[in-house]
Order: structure tokens, then C-alpha cells, then sequence
């Protein structure tokens, strides 16, 4: 029963790392990108309107949260990982 209970542990962590991870880093990448790209005119303010202060402003309110959620990401990978299961006590 040990046996079976470290493998699927195991199989937890491979998974987490190898796919779940990833994959969350990547839509949080996307949706950056998607946000940049989306502010890119006020960021660039090409016709000088005064929106270059706001596209900055927004920009590093993106920032923000991409780092905010990767570090909440990273503290729930560690604690998934770190979970111990004892079958038969």
C-alpha cells in the first residue's frame, strides 16, 4: 500500500510540473501579451494625447498581477508537492 501511495504522489508532482504549470504560465503570458498589445496605443501615444502616463500605468498594473499570480502559483505548487499521504495509518 506504501508503495502505490508514493507512486501516485508520484504521479501527482509529474503532472503538476509537466503539465499543469505550463500550461497556467502560458495563458498568464497570452493574457499579458493580450493586455499589452490592447494598451499598445496609449503606451505608444502616437499622436501625443497625453494617454502615455494611463497605457504605463495599466501596463505595470499588468505586471503586477502577472507576478502577484505566479507567485500565488508557486506557493500552491509548493504545498501541493509537499503533501504527504499515509494510507492504513
Amino acid at each position: 500500500m506504501l508503495a502505490n501511495a508514493q507512486s501516485f504522489r508520484d504521479e501527482v508532482q509529474k503532472g503538476i510540473n509537466q503539465y499543469f504549470v505550463p500550461a497556467v504560465i502560458l495563458i498568464i503570458l497570452i493574457g499579458a501579451a493580450a493586455g499589452l498589445g490592447k494598451n499598445w496605443k496609449n503606451i505608444n501615444d502616437p499622436h501625443d494625447e497625453g494617454k502615455r502616463k494611463e497605457g504605463v500605468k495599466q501596463a505595470a498594473m499588468i505586471a503586477f498581477y502577472v507576478y502577484l499570480f505566479v507567485a500565488v502559483l508557486g506557493i500552491a505548487v509548493g504545498l501541493a508537492t509537499s503533501i504527504r499521504i499515509n494510507i492504513g495509518g
